[in-house]
């Protein structure tokens, strides 16, 4: 992806297929991303977390880490999960989060949609890389 990510787990269901709106969307990124349509995000999650992978879930709850303050040092298997708009991550997944990490926002701010939310993290991450603080 544009911000390095090694590839991007989609549930099948209410997410768009990668259709002719979803591929010129993603300039092209689409095509060249290894994604994973999955039935259960769950079994997905369970999977990612047997394979070695930490699971840092994406909430403005409390307890929840500053994405801007992150420590990430020794953290390189991070699988960010991000529910969708309406609903937020399932309670199935929630359980087997390992950290929970907000976005900063102004106040009065509550969320974004879960595309620009992608973002930030994303390119937060590329820019920690970038300078050596991962």
């Amino acid at each position: 992806t544009a911000a390095g990510a090694a590839g991007v787990v989609i549930p099948r269901k209410g997410s768009p297929g990668l259709g002719p709106l979803v591929i010129k969307a993603s300039a092209g990124v689409a095509l060249r991303a290894k994604i994973l349509h999955c039935e259960d995000p769950g079994i997905a999650a369970r999977a990612l977390k047997a394979d070695g992978w930490s699971l840092v879930g994406l909430s403005g709850g409390p307890g929840s880490e500053d994405l801007f303050e992150l420590d990430l040092e020794g953290h390189e298997r991070l699988a960010w999960v991000l529910g969708n708009e309406s609903d937020g991550i399932s309670s199935e997944v929630a359980e087997i989060i390992d950290r929970w990490v907000r976005i900063p926002m102004e106040n009065g701010v509550e969320s974004l949609n879960v595309a620009t939310a992608a973002s930030v993290v994303l390119f937060e991450l590329m820019r920690l890389r970038k300078t050596g603080l991962v």
